[in-house]
């Protein structure tokens, strides 16, 4: 990688070019989320909502009638 200022070969962990000082926009730190861990948290709150719901109901009525 290069500085866009001055040409400087930078190396990745670069934040700063050490010869004009530029700063080195492509060193931000990247957070790649895995598109199976948002599915399966997706899911995981849903079967929550899917379950514990019908759950709660059945019970509040299984209170009222006995």
């Amino acid at each position: 990688m290069f500085c866009e200022k001055c040409g400087t070969e930078l190396k990745e962990h670069e934040h700063v070019c050490a010869n004009c000082g530029a700063k080195n926009e492509y060193c931000k730190p990247v957070v790649e989320e895995n598109a199976e861990e948002k599915e399966s948290g997706i899911f995981s709150i849903l079967a929550l909502v899917f379950v514990s719901v019908p759950a709660i109901i059945f019970f509040l009525l299984l209170i009222i009638f006995i």
